[in-house]
């Protein structure tokens, strides 16, 4: 047997009062009879005959008015909704979620904000916070990815771009009588993680300058040693 709560302030009620006892017991038997969202399918033979009445719909409609909201096969009553659940109804356990889903199914919710404001009635969209964590999984994952970007693509491993330039790189070793220009790679790579370039030709050139700028014999002792996504972890931590 569903329980549900009664106002004991309803005799005090100065609507309350101005009804007949017919309706005073009309209205209980609406509030007692509805679903959990406040919904009543309209049965008036049901409701005269429970109630020991004999009113019609227009009577209803007129005795009730400001308190039911006609939806064409059903009435609803928002009050019964506010009282029930007073906190509102953003919660996850599975009673407010049941009352949710029935104001969903019956295209209530732009009514229920209407009539009780967007904050008693907050629905998550599941399909879309999915997609917020997946995106903020992606995020996390991205920052803790070492990558440059060369165009729309991300670029982990930038040896096969400086590749296709190798006779221009080479030769730039040749003319300056400097170290090989390969083991330098994965320093540039650690301090330009993020950065975007246009094409290779941008990437080659922001190598370029960075092994120019290093002919004087500036270069970290464990180049060779360590990896650019560990150069890069070794950055973060410092």
């Amino acid at each position: 047997m569903a329980k549900r709560f009664t106002d004991t302030e309803k005799w005090r009620d100065e609507w309350w009062g101005s009804l007949n006892n017919d309706y005073r017991m009309i209205w209980l038997y609406l509030v007692d009879s509805c679903s959990i969202a406040g919904i009543w399918k309209k049965d008036f033979r049901g409701l005269n005959f429970n109630c020991n009445t004999n009113i019609s719909e227009s009577d209803f409609v007129k005795a009730l008015n400001g308190r039911v909201v006609d939806k064409g096969n059903y009435f609803f009553i928002p009050k019964f909704l506010q009282f029930q659940y007073p906190k509102g109804l953003n919660s996850n356990k599975p009673a407010i979620l049941a009352v949710v889903k029935e104001l969903k199914q019956n295209n209530l919710i732009q009514t229920v904000n209407q009539l009780l404001g967007n904050d008693y009635l907050i629905i998550k969209d599941k399909d879309k916070v999915k997609d917020r964590d997946k995106d903020k999984g992606k995020e996390k994952e991205k920052e803790n990815r070492a990558f440059v970007i060369v165009g729309d693509e991300e670029i982990l491993d930038p040896m096969p771009v400086l590749e296709t330039f190798f006779l221009q790189l080479n030769g730039m070793v040749r003319e300056n009588n400097n170290i090989a220009w390969r083991p330098i790679v994965p320093e540039w790579f650690a301090q330009h993680i993020g950065e975007e370039f246009s094409d290779g030709q941008h990437l080659k050139n922001s190598f370029k300058r960075y092994y120019m700028s290093k002919k004087e014999g500036k270069f970290k002792n464990n180049t060779t040693q360590l990896s650019a996504e560990e150069l890069y972890k070794q950055g973060k931590k410092s």
